[in-house]
Order: C-alpha cells, then sequence, then structure tokens
C-alpha cells in the first residue's frame, strides 16, 4: 500500500516558516516538506536590516511586497501555510552610530511586524501572530484604506537603497519622508540636534 501524502492532498504549495538562523529544527522541517514537494521559504528575522532588503509598494498601482536576502527571494508570494516558528527581532548593524539605535531600532521593529500581518494575510498560521496591536502599523494600515476605498499616494515603505532612488527617480516634483514613529536627537558636544535645547 503506498504512503499518504498529507501535504498534497491538503495542497499545501508554499510554506512559510519564521525562525532564526540556529534554529536546527526549522531546516529539518523544511528538508522534510521539501522531500513531500512543498515550496519552503524561512525568513530569519535577525538578518533585518543588515543582510535583508525588504519593500512595500502602495497606490494607484495596486499593492507589492518583497523581501531578498541570504536564502530568502520573496516578491508577492502566495503562501498557504506559515509556520511561527522563532520569529526574531531585527539586529542592528554594530556600526550604527549609538544616537541613531534607539529610532532605528524601533522602526525597523515596527517594519518586520507589519511585513509579517501583510506578507500572508489569508495563509492558515500555526502559532498565529501575538496581538500586536495593529492600528500603529503603518504599511498594514495603509493596505487597509486602499482597499477600503481611500485614495493612497504613490508610497514607498523599505530598507533597499536601490528601490528607494528608483522611486524618488520616478516620482516627479517633490516627495515627502514620514518615519514609522517620531524620533529626536539632542545636541551632544559638536553633534547636531534635530531639535535644538531648550527649542
Amino acid at each position: 500500500m503506498p504512503l499518504r501524502n498529507p501535504f498534497a492532498e491538503a495542497h499545501v504549495t508554499f510554506v512559510l516558516i519564521l525562525t532564526e538562523p540556529r534554529d536546527f529544527h526549522s531546516y529539518a522541517v523544511a528538508e522534510a516538506l521539501r522531500l513531500q514537494g512543498v515550496e519552503v521559504a524561512l525568513w530569519h528575522g535577525t538578518d533585518f536590516p543588515s543582510r535583508q532588503k525588504a519593500s512595500v509598494w502602495l497606490g494607484g498601482e495596486g499593492f507589492g511586497l518583497e523581501v531578498s536576502g541570504p536564502g530568502i527571494e520573496l516578491r508577492d508570494a502566495r503562501f498557504g501555510t506559515v509556520w511561527n516558528r522563532r520569529p526574531s527581532n531585527p539586529v542592528l548593524p554594530e556600526d550604527l552610530h549609538p544616537a541613531d539605535r534607539v529610532p532605528a531600532g524601533r522602526d525597523c521593529q515596527h517594519f518586520v511586524w507589519a511585513l509579517w500581518h501583510l506578507i500572508a494575510p489569508d495563509a492558515f498560521w500555526v502559532n498565529p501572530l501575538s496581538p500586536i496591536p495593529t492600528a500603529i502599523l503603518k504599511p498594514y494600515q495603509l493596505r487597509l484604506a486602499r482597499e477600503a476605498g481611500l485614495e493612497i499616494p504613490r508610497t514607498l515603505c523599505s530598507n533597499d537603497p536601490d528601490r528607494i532612488v528608483e522611486f524618488l527617480r520616478a516620482s516627479p516634483g517633490e516627495t515627502v519622508y514620514k518615519s514609522f514613529h517620531a524620533g529626536s536627537w539632542n545636541g551632544a558636544g559638536d553633534l547636531p540636534g534635530a531639535y535644538p535645547e531648550g527649542s
């Protein structure tokens, strides 16, 4: 009697695993799934932003999302299942200036949370996402606003320099920049401050 393939019977074709590089169980599961003919992507959260680039496009032309880096190339992927195995926080570059670490860390975490909510909204989630208040996730809220019929200007959320330059070159006139979180720097010594002390 031939062995059953439950993955084929369930029409599971593309599985995303949220994990981190030292999670050996995720590699074993991914290999077992591939042997069953299932396409698998391992998303290491600690690779962002130093080793991963991510971009979200919104506007009149629609919605798009891509993530690229070592071992991962996602472009508007359609996942049937997401295993929320060991979602990991971004790891900032070691050479980032100390004054930039807090605001950069907040923005990177915000972007990754939004990406998790956007990447596979209709998939079956093994271990669903924690109830992060989605009202604070700007890319996620922009997509919902567009789906509700609101007009959204051409928008790019990204840490990919090539995508940012491409977006700016394709945008006539002035472009507005906005971070995910408000940030301020107080001048110290010879370092300029965004909001001078006493202002």
